[in-house]
């Protein structure tokens, strides 16, 4: 599945693999060790390719709570 990205503490979202499992879904990447949080469809233009049973497509969401980081670079 495609859309998927985890964090660690350092708050820095990488491109993640997903599986679906019995249990829902398993999201992973080597760069992160150990996942905090994770994210999917989190962008401008998302393609997410999660849905469910009914052939609906799932809603972007996240996990954390971090505060938005300025793009401003002054």
């Amino acid at each position: 599945m495609t859309g998927f990205e985890i964090a660690g503490d350092d708050q820095t979202y990488l491109p993640a693999t997903a599986t679906l499992s019995s249990d829902g879904v398993v999201v992973h990447a080597d760069a992160v060790p150990t996942p905090k949080t994770v994210r999917y469809d989190w962008s401008n233009y998302p393609e997410g390719n999660l849905y469910n049973a009914a052939d609906l497509p799932a809603w972007p969401f996240r996990t954390d709570d971090f505060p938005p980081k300025s793009l401003n670079t002054r």
